[in-house]
């Protein structure tokens, strides 16, 4: 998050809490399988909003340090925490550009999550500084989901965004500022730093959600701002409500679809591995050498031998889609 931070996401903790989409189970056990996490690990979430990562996630490890620039976030995400006896949780008022001057209170960390969260931050510095709080075996995970502004809107989430830019303006709001989009793919600003290795996951659903939850789903977004919008915020949810109610009577929503992605990084021994495996000619040769050496970095590698060998040739996933607000 940006050291300007004032009011992004300032009266927005409630709905969160309430309202925000989590994040599937499939998620929590592919990063806890993938990253070997264990009852001895630190997991740091950068940006943890309410706790949708940090809650889910504590079972797996022996502590999660929560941090969040937005006071009414921690508040109400220790509220959260203690509904769902997450009792290993260590909540802190803080953000991304903190952490240099943090490192040494903080420690060292086996996983960096980061939900909704990195468009906020100064990236490259944020890699950099992370790289040296994460454990030899570590690594980063960078995940989100759509919003009405990142993917081609259907006819509800255009309504939406006529009520909202009538209320709000035409530039899209970050609280009472604009919204900055990111300038550079992810993947790119990932390769140019420390953490060499990408994978991506997506996992897609269809979500169906009643008039109520669309609109407090926004009132948990920075680009629709409760605390902005002030004593026009009756007014904005009537014609919302109207606007909505045109698309669909019945009061229940499109779809929306989100897309969850992670990434981590390489360690030197891979390295040399995927170097080997590059002299012997693709074929029963190849497919031999990795799986005598290197199953213990790819998961059902059997069924997934078509996958893997351009996977390990050209070093990087595909495009990673981190689009979430």
């Amino acid at each position: 998050m940006a050291s300007e931070y004032k009011d992004t996401f300032r009266g927005t903790a409630w709905y969160y809490a309430r309202y925000r989409e989590g994040y599937p189970e499939e998620f929590f056990k592919l990063i806890s399988r993938d990253f070997k996490l264990s009852k001895n690990d630190r997991v740091l979430d950068l940006g943890c909003g309410t706790g949708q990562i940090a809650i889910p996630i504590s079972p797996f490890v022996k502590e999660v340090v929560a941090m969040d620039q937005e006071p009414e976030m921690i508040a109400e995400g220790k509220e959260q925490a203690e509904l769902n006896n997450a009792q290993n949780i260590v909540w802190i008022e803080g953000g991304s550009d903190g952490l240099p001057d943090m490192e040494d209170t903080l420690g060292n960390f086996k996983l960096v999550t980061m939900g909704n969260s990195f468009h906020w931050m100064n990236q490259e510095k944020t890699l950099d500084e992370l790289h040296g709080m994460i454990t030899e075996e570590g690594g980063i995970v960078i995940t989100g989901n759509n919003s009405i502004w990142t993917r081609i809107p259907n006819d509800w989430q255009l309504a939406a965004q006529g009520v909202i830019k009538k209320y709000l303006g035409e530039e899209r709001r970050a609280g009472s500022g604009t919204f900055k989009a990111p300038t550079r793919r992810y993947e790119d600003i990932i390769k140019e730093s420390q953490f060499k290795r990408m994978e991506m996951w997506q996992h897609h659903w269809v979500l169906s959600s009643s008039l109520d939850e669309v609109i407090g789903n926004l009132y948990s977004t920075s680009f629709v701002n409760p605390y902005i919008l002030g004593d026009r915020k009756e007014a904005f949810e009537e014609d919302l409500t109207e606007a909505l109610l045109r698309v669909n009577p019945s009061g229940m929503s499109a779809y929306f679809v989100k897309d969850m992605t992670y990434t981590n990084m390489v360690d030197e021994k891979l390295d040399e591995l995927t170097r080997k495996m590059m002299t012997f000619p693709q074929g029963p040769e190849q497919i031999e050498f990795i799986r005598d050496n290197m199953t213990d970095y790819v998961h059902d590698l059997v069924p997934c031998i078509p996958l893997v060998i351009p996977y390990l040739t050209h070093g990087v996933g595909p495009d990673i889609i981190t689009d979430g607000r």
